[in-house]
């Protein structure tokens, strides 16, 4: 199967748009009305990995907070931050500028300036283990050997955060997977990518609807799935 070497649409359009923004000295993080959620796209920094299957979570969570209105990214500490609302929850979007193992000092240091617990932090990360596409939200559980999981539960000395998981397939007979993970999509697989990070976008109020002391429950995690399985995010 060849390599392809160009971006999926959606992830080129979010990517062209962050690229017109420029970064100066890092500011004072901004205010949030009734901050109740961390979302945290699990990422590389750097052009050379824009795009890639490990930076799946950024390109979701792009999508998300261009869709909800947010505000402009800016530079924050050692991570780039957004703010807005998704219905009347105050969110703050935000991607590590640190690489994938040493994602956990950003997420923790977030969560204790804006005073939310691990609950209410939700990663979107990419997962081996799902068709490429596919959605999965679960709370806890192993870092399953994903880096920027075990960081963050290391630097939140607990692994009770909630994961939106984004898959992005198996490597093929004779592709090891750190090789693997820092590819671009095959052009045949962009649509399901698009479609996920659109999916993402469009339903993130049922997701985050049915909180309260954390991020998400058990039931709004189920209706999200089941609005995802209904229809695209186009």
């Amino acid at each position: 199967m060849a390599s392809s070497s160009s971006l999926c649409p959606r992830i080129l359009s979010a990517l062209r748009r962050f690229a017109t923004l420029t970064f100066g000295e890092s500011a004072p993080l901004p205010a949030v009305e009734n901050a109740r959620v961390l979302l945290v796209g699990l990422n590389n920094p750097g052009s050379a990995y824009a795009g890639t299957r490990h930076n799946v979570g950024e390109d979701a969570l792009r999508a998300a907070a261009a869709r909800h209105g947010f505000g402009a990214w800016a530079h924050h500490g050692n991570a780039q931050i957004s703010t807005g609302r998704v219905g009347d929850v105050g969110v703050v979007a935000a991607l590590p500028s640190t690489y994938m193992n040493r994602s956990g000092a950003a997420v923790a240091a977030l969560a204790r300036y804006y005073g939310l617990t691990a609950e209410q932090v939700v990663l979107l990360h990419d997962d081996l283990d799902l068709a490429v596409g596919r959605l999965k939200v679960k709370r806890g559980g192993s870092d399953g050997g994903h880096r920027g999981i075990r960081s963050t539960a290391a630097s939140l000395r607990t692994d009770s955060f909630w994961r939106l998981r984004i898959g992005i397939g198996r490597p093929p007979d004779g592709v090891a997977v750190p090789a693997f993970v820092l590819q671009r999509f095959e052009d045949g697989e962009c649509e399901a990518i698009d479609a996920a990070c659109g999916a993402v976008a469009l339903h993130l109020g049922v997701l985050l609807g049915g909180g309260g002391e954390e991020a998400t429950t058990g039931a709004a995690a189920s209706s999200f799935l089941n609005k995802v399985a209904a229809g695209g995010g186009r």
